[in-house]
């Protein structure tokens, strides 16, 4: 994820830290990670739906211990999608 911020910072340096608000207290940038499930049943002939989540509900999930799950796959690993979000 550090990658993702440090390019975004370098191509748009007038956006500023990624947690700005603007008027209507929504981010300027948000972040989905896909389940890595999802991705790699991906048919690139057929429409698919690949589950998402928002990192900040992630950093959350993760302080409070919780299960993340796809609706499709059931629960998933925090190691294999956002290994960096882990302390």
């Amino acid at each position: 994820m550090s990658h993702f911020n440090t390019i975004l910072g370098d191509r748009y340096p007038e956006m500023g830290t990624r947690f700005v608000q603007n008027f209507k207290d929504d981010y300027l940038v948000n972040r989905f990670i896909p389940c890595y499930h999802c991705l790699h049943e991906n048919d690139q002939s057929e429409k698919y739906i690949c589950q998402t989540f928002w990192s900040e509900a992630l950093m959350m999930f993760i302080e409070k211990q919780m299960e993340i799950m796809c609706e499709k796959h059931g629960e998933i690993s925090l190691r294999l999608i956002a290994p960096d979000l882990l302390r």
